[in-house]
């Protein structure tokens, strides 16, 4: 049996093709980003804001200072100013409680459309994957026809004949069913 890669040798470097191919395909996705940036509701938008300008230190150190002087001047630390949340400030508690469920609720409204991003990225970079298949699968066919035509024989290597088989998309997905657990069993499994 002849081992391929000793015939041919391991690529040393990327091609200039290849290199323009990643480039185009991230030039793809950038442009889906800002496609999809661009078609954003002002909901989406004000969301976005909300959960980057929470998620800031900024954001933090006003809430320290805010919660300081709701409950210094709730204690009557700070005189000349009326208490109006006396302890044990439920008023502080009721708002604190209103901030987090709003804030959950914008967060989870990001992560919804960052979440749709991710399946286009992921259904883009399957389609992708597929046409890459092919196109490898093509490769090892005209190196199959050139070793045939070198005397070089390939016959006996069951890799190689593995990989020149074409790719059978829903037996993969069959597979992946089975192994998520979509698919039901046949009884007497």
């Amino acid at each position: 049996m002849v081992n391929i890669q000793s015939q041919f040798g391991p690529a040393k470097r990327k091609s200039a093709k290849n290199e323009r191919a990643d480039q185009v395909t991230q030039e793809m996705l950038e442009s889906i980003q800002k496609r999809l940036s661009e078609r954003r509701t002002t909901s989406d938008k004000l969301a976005d804001f909300l959960v980057l300008s929470a998620g800031s230190i900024a954001v933090i150190i006003i809430h320290i200072f805010l919660f300081a002087a709701w409950i210094a001047i709730n204690l009557d630390f700070v005189p000349g100013i009326w208490i109006f949340d006396p302890y044990p400030f439920n008023f502080l508690t009721m708002t604190v409680s209103l901030e987090a469920i709003f804030l959950a609720i914008f967060v989870l409204m990001s992560q919804n459309r960052e979440s749709k991003v991710a399946d286009l990225r992921q259904e883009f970079d399957v389609q992708v994957n597929i046409i890459a298949e092919r196109e490898i699968t093509k490769v090892i066919h005209m190196l199959a026809y050139v070793m045939n035509h070198l005397n070089i024989h390939y016959e006996n290597d069951a890799e190689l004949r593995q990989m020149m088989r074409p790719l059978n998309i829903d037996e993969i997905r069959e597979q992946l069913e089975h192994q998520i657990g979509t698919v039901k069993k046949p009884k007497g499994e």
